[in-house]
């Protein structure tokens, strides 16, 4: 469904990495590859208390990245939606500028986004305002989240956050509901594709992107097949 609307279907994804981690897909945990503000930016020069872009640490992320180019990629740069003299449009020039350099310089096949966007955890700023009434905690959260929305233009998945801020499950699953709703809004993504389709080996196997496979020369090679999720099937394909 390219072009098309936030596709809503929640998924899970654990961050953690050590030593021996297990495969946690089996329980419904998918890997994620999470890239913090300070492993992409740095502090301007003219501008200490600002960050930009820096491809220096950009170029070492993408070569990591590049070593699982079916996990999906998620930067973490809060800093530019709280930059009161940053636009919308900046920040979609910022966004576009990251993420194209990670399509071209792993795969354009690649799943990225930025955490936090969008929208950010409505129990937390419900937290930090407890005297306000329902329709001022709405008003101001969906205020704060304006600049996040424009972080989703050239991405491919929405990450909000969806923190637990008190031992409240009732409220938390209340405000989860508000936050689906938000998103099922007219907030439009760069594209969405349920599959995607990888030749190891061009020269004895093509893979078109409907998954229609054509040999090209006797020998073998893998066909991958993932999707957005993360989630990926290899098939051996042996041309005789």
């Amino acid at each position: 469904m390219k072009n098309s609307k936030i596709n809503c279907r929640a998924l899970i994804y654990d961050a953690m990495s050590y030593i021996g981690k297990p495969d946690l897909s089996y329980y419904g945990l998918q890997p994620v590859y999470l890239m913090y503000e300070v492993t992409l930016t740095k502090k301007h020069s003219d501008h200490p208390s600002k960050v930009i872009l820096d491809f220096n640490k950009i170029e070492k992320q993408a070569k990591l990245a590049s070593l699982f180019p079916r996990t999906m990629i998620s930067t973490d740069i809060e800093q530019w939606y709280y930059e009161p003299s940053l636009t919308d449009q900046e920040i979609e020039q910022r966004f576009d500028t990251l993420f194209s350099y990670f399509r071209q310089n792993i795969s354009p096949n690649i799943t990225i986004g930025n955490y936090g966007a969008a929208p950010t955890a409505l129990c937390v700023h419900r937290y930090y305002h407890p005297k306000m009434s329902e329709d001022s905690i709405l008003m101001t959260w969906r205020k704060s989240n304006k600049k996040r929305w424009a972080a989703l233009k050239y991405a491919d998945v929405a990450q909000p956050s969806l923190y637990i801020a008190e031992p409240n499950i009732e409220s938390w699953i209340k405000d989860l509901q508000i936050t689906v709703k938000e998103i099922k809004k007219d907030k439009k993504i760069r594209h969405h594709r349920n599959l995607c389709y990888e030749s190891s080996n061009t020269k004895v196997v093509t893979v078109t992107s409907d998954g229609v496979i054509k040999a090209m020369r006797k020998g073998n090679c893998k066909i991958w097949v993932y999707a957005q999720n993360g989630i990926y099937k290899v098939i051996t394909v042996t041309v005789k």
